[in-house]
């Protein structure tokens, strides 16, 4: 018996979105790097991206590849933005969750 899980696919959306809006180093981190970075295999980081992993942990492991970046960026209000991002995303899988259950 295979036991359920949710989706979250805005989580998924907004680790995308990461990739393409932070730079580490100075650069955009590659789907090579962020697999190698996070430990996770090119299909587990794939699910991520789409909310289709089962283990919050992954998703963890995922940003806080650029947590680092952001607390070291010179502009405070982009960690702000993106932390009200990332609430926004945890909220809409939520609620989405949420809608579910009472089904």
């Amino acid at each position: 018996m295979t036991k359920d899980y949710f989706k979250n696919p805005a989580l998924g959306a907004f680790l995308s979105d990461l990739q393409e809006i932070i730079f580490v180093n100075g650069k955009r981190l590659s789907y090579k790097s962020i697999c190698q970075d996070a430990k996770l295999t090119k299909r587990n980081y794939a699910k991520i991206k789409t909310g289709d992993n089962k283990s919050i942990y992954a998703y963890y492991a995922v940003f806080r590849i650029y947590l680092h970046a952001l607390l070291e960026h010179p502009n405070r209000r982009l960690l702000l933005m993106v932390l009200k991002a990332l609430y926004e995303a945890l909220e809409s899988d939520f609620e989405t969750r949420k809608k579910l259950n009472r089904k």
